[in-house]
């Protein structure tokens, strides 16, 4: 299933007239223009079947194993900036990351990078 998101497009901003209009009223007018046009898309991707949690979490997993495979990041690095965001998952949160960093290292038919001590 392909999902098109430029099948209507973003919106076209319209001009800002600092005559007319304060810079921070012209400014909330373009979130919200933003807002309705992100919502849209949301709910297009949604009725396609597309779901869009589960792609934000592939792309952390993605974030991980690229972490671990290129910098030799150590999860427990990594499980710090989880922790920041207010993970609140039910097991430690090295663990959760290295789960999915086997899970997706094997998806993709590569060798997990050992991780050196220190």
């Amino acid at each position: 299933m392909v999902y098109d998101p430029l099948s209507f497009g973003p919106p076209r901003l319209p001009a800002w007239n600092p005559e007319d209009e304060s810079e921070a009223a012209y400014l909330e007018r373009m979130v919200w223009l933003l807002k309705d046009y992100i919502a849209e898309v949301r709910e297009q991707a949604e009725a396609q079947g597309w779901d869009l949690e589960r792609k934000r979490e592939l792309e952390e997993h993605l974030r991980w194993l690229a972490e671990r495979q290129c910098k030799g990041t150590p999860n427990q690095v990594l499980a710090r900036r989880l922790k920041s965001r207010g993970y609140r998952g039910t097991e430690r949160p090295d663990l959760t990351i290295l789960k999915a960093q086997k899970e997706l290292a094997e998806a993709l038919g590569i060798e997990l990078r050992p991780l050196r001590r220190r």
